[in-house]
């Protein structure tokens, strides 16, 4: 399956989230986010965007990055299609940085946890990864 979101930069020791190469990182627009990723208490691996308040699952690592990547593309090509990828950015709190590109600026984790309880539930309770991943997305451009 040809995935709608690329990476920017994958990394071989953090490849969690994509397994592809971006090819055309001109004509995209580029989000750095974090990934959370953690086992919860009945063994499920989970990973986790705050700055789109999206996650995936599975019984492993690779289901759970391909989990993730189905319901990022998922959400980025219904947004897309519908006109409304920028309002669900700011809604998700990302701010447009002023320039002549297409950028924007995901918001802080101290943001995210002040607004969602149950994101600092996930750092207390369990043992987490975080790592940030930079994406493209070339339909946007």
């Amino acid at each position: 399956m040809l995935s709608l979101v690329q990476p920017l930069n994958p990394s071989p020791t953090q490849n969690l989230v994509y397994s592809d190469k971006f090819q055309d990182r001109k004509n995209s627009l580029q989000l750095s986010i974090t990934l959370v990723s953690f086992q919860d208490t009945k063994g499920i691996f989970i990973l986790y965007a705050p700055q789109f308040d999206l996650s995936g699952y599975g019984k492993n690592q690779e289901e759970a990055r391909a989990s993730f990547q189905i319901a990022l593309d998922d959400l980025v090509s219904y947004t897309l299609s519908k006109g409304t990828f920028e309002s669900v950015l700011q809604e998700l709190g990302w701010k447009r940085v002023v320039s002549k590109t297409k950028k924007w600026r995901a918001p802080q984790m101290n943001e995210l946890i002040k607004k969602r309880a149950y994101l600092s539930e996930i750092f207390n309770n369990y043992t987490v990864t975080t790592f940030q991943e930079k994406i493209g997305i070339p339909q946007y451009a």
